[in-house]
């Protein structure tokens, strides 16, 4: 079953972009993550059917909700190589069940769900990147320069103390009474302190280097091994070098997102693995057929003949010679468009020989 199945998006909703899209994705997958949340199933077999589906629910909502992720699934029909987090500490989880608990716990005794404590991670940082045509044919070894904030040496970052809403658990447990015994309990992330268990110190002397942000940016160079086949939106991840969090945060690091932005080519547009060549072609050889020598993004010979009179509309193919499928051997393919090149100028002589042509039966 494909991501978008497994959310019930349906054709239509499929062709939105954006914001649009992304609500629709949201959505559904609330209401399906709900009603396959494993919490819900006693059956040991239903339990853990319910728990792989609800592991494809939010594989599909992670894909999907990101632009960039699900640009490289439609154009792979795969999500191999791409980076999960684990969907038990997503905040948007938290939001599933305590619907889930909300409009389906039993009346009459108290429903203590605990919901994991939010995982903080630094920003993410992303670069664009454009490549060669030359460097997707063979791939390749680059470096590039990036900056992103790390922990400062100076000071103990934003200096903390503990939140004196949650007691430094990074919850809070709310009790809402129905009537006689009955009541219900919740427990939510910390507004206080978004789930850190720690909050600002007030009155806190100002650190001199970063002035109390808990980061300084810093320039940093990645090396990055281009693979063979790459194409244009896909996402290349190093996890850990975004940016750091502030000392006393409990966390990780965001991660480096590594854009392919475009790729060049002198003489060839780029449009997935496929390339399109534009030739002016005089029409003289149009009418009686030639051929012309193709040089290949890697410098590969090829002769490709033009037939008579070829239409100005049409494009000749030169299959298996585009940009590679990865590893794999296939690869995409070559579109040359055909383009009627005229004279600009015709001088007396040129008009005679012409005149004469037309004369010709061949000609009518």
């Amino acid at each position: 079953m494909n991501l978008y199945d497994r959310l019930g998006i349906t054709a239509e909703e499929k062709k939105l972009q954006g914001k649009p899209f992304e609500d629709v994705v949201k959505r559904q997958y609330r209401a399906y993550a709900t009603q396959h949340h494993p919490d819900k199933f006693q059956d040991p077999k239903e339990k853990e059917e319910a728990t792989t589906k609800f592991q494809g629910i939010a594989e599909a909502k992670d894909v999907l909700s990101d632009s960039q992720k699900r640009m490289q699934y439609d154009m792979t029909g795969s999500t191999s190589g791409f980076n999960f987090q684990n969907f038990n500490s997503r905040a948007d989880i938290d939001d599933i069940l305590q619907s889930f608990f909300h409009g389906g716990g039993h009346w009459g005794f108290r429903q203590q769900h605990q919901p994991q404590q939010q995982i903080i991670k630094g920003q993410d940082v992303v670069i664009r990147i454009t490549l060669d045509i030359k460097d997707v044919y063979k791939g390749t070894e680059k470096k590039y320069k990036f900056k992103r904030g790390i922990t400062c040496s100076h000071c103990e970052g934003v200096n903390l103390q503990t939140c004196y809403t949650c007691k430094g658990s990074g919850m809070v447990t709310t009790s809402q009474q129905m009537g006689g015994t009955m009541f219900f309990q919740q427990t939510n992330i910390c507004p206080h302190c978004q789930g850190t268990g720690k909050t600002v110190q007030q009155n806190s002397k100002q650190c001199s280097y970063c002035k109390n942000i808990g980061v300084i940016e810093k320039e940093e160079i990645v090396t990055l091994q281009i693979p063979r086949g790459i194409t244009k939106g896909v996402t290349l991840s190093r996890e850990g070098m975004g940016h750091q969090l502030p000392k006393g945060y409990s966390g990780v690091s965001g991660d480096l997102k590594i854009v392919i932005g475009n790729i060049t080519s002198d003489l060839y547009q780029v449009d997935n693995y496929n390339l399109v060549r534009y030739l002016d072609v005089p029409i003289l050889d149009i009418i009686t057929g030639t051929s012309v020598d193709i040089t290949t993004p890697v410098g590969e010979k090829i002769k490709v003949d033009i037939p008579q009179n070829f239409t100005n509309t049409g494009s000749l193919m030169l299959g298996g010679y585009g940009i590679p499928h990865g590893n794999q051997k296939s690869a995409g393919d070559i579109y040359l468009v055909i383009k009627h090149k005229f004279p600009t100028i015709l001088d007396s002589s040129d008009k005679k020989k012409i005149e004469e042509l037309k004369k010709s039966k061949n000609f009518k």
